[in-house]
C-alpha cells in the first residue's frame, strides 16, 4: 500500500483502525512512510497502547501527527467503552502524548449519560491543555449498538450551548468542534 501511495503522490495519511497501536510493525510502517516522503497527519486511537518508545519513533522519523484520542468523559469513559479501569489510562496517555510534544484532540461521545459530566470533562480538557475537543453522538456500532440513550438534535443544542459559552468566556483554550454545529478556533 505504501508503494501505491507513493506512485499516486499521496502526501499524507491518517492511521486508524481498530487500534493502530496494536500493530507490532507500526515502527516499520512509520519508517517506510517517511522514506517515501508520506506524512502521518493524524492517528485515531483509544490511547492506552501509546508508549514513550512509539512516540520516540515518530520523532526519529520526523513525523508529528495529530493524535485523536477517544475520551468519553470524566467518570463515564468506561461506561461508554464497555470496559473497567481504562479512564485513568486514557488520561495518562493524553498527558504522555502532550509531554512528548505532539498535538492532541480528545473526542467525546455524548449521550444521556455522558452529558451529565461534560462540565467536568471540559475542565479536564483545559487542564490537560488539549489542542482540540470534539463532541459528537456515539456511532451506533459496537458496545453502543441498540442503546436508547441517544440525544435528539434539540438536546445536543441544549448540551453544547453552555459549553460554547464557557469556552468563549475562557478565551477559547482549544479548538472546539460541537458535532454538526461547526469548528470553533481557540
Amino acid at each position: 500500500l505504501i508503494d501505491q501511495f507513493e506512485r499516486a503522490n499521496v502526501p499524507e495519511v491518517a492511521l486508524t483502525g481498530g487500534e493502530p497501536f496494536m500493530r507490532k510493525d507500526l515502527p516499520e510502517i512509520i519508517k517506510r512512510l517517511t522514506e517515501k516522503k508520506i506524512g502521518v497527519a493524524e492517528i485515531f486511537t483509544n490511547g492506552v497502547l501509546i508508549t514513550g518508545a512509539i512516540l520516540d519513533t515518530f520523532k526519529r522519523f520526523w513525523q508529528r501527527p495529530l493524535f485523536k484520542i477517544s475520551f468519553d468523559g470524566c467518570r463515564t469513559h468506561d461506561y461508554m467503552r464497555g470496559t473497567q479501569d481504562i479512564e485513568a489510562k486514557v488520561i495518562e496517555a493524553i498527558r504522555r502524548v502532550k509531554s512528548g510534544g505532539f498535538p492532541v484532540t480528545a473526542i467525546t461521545s455524548v449521550d444521556r449519560v455522558t452529558r451529565n459530566n461534560l462540565a467536568e470533562t471540559y475542565q479536564l480538557m483545559k487542564e490537560l491543555q488539549v489542542d482540540g475537543w470534539w463532541l459528537a453522538p456515539p456511532v451506533e456500532i459496537g458496545n453502543w449498538r441498540g442503546s436508547d440513550t441517544g440525544l435528539s438534535l434539540e438536546e445536543m443544542v441544549e448540551v453544547c450551548t453552555p459549553l460554547l459559552q464557557r469556552w468563549t468566556a475562557d478565551g477559547g483554550p482549544f479548538r472546539l468542534k460541537l458535532w454538526r454545529f461547526g469548528l470553533f478556533r481557540g
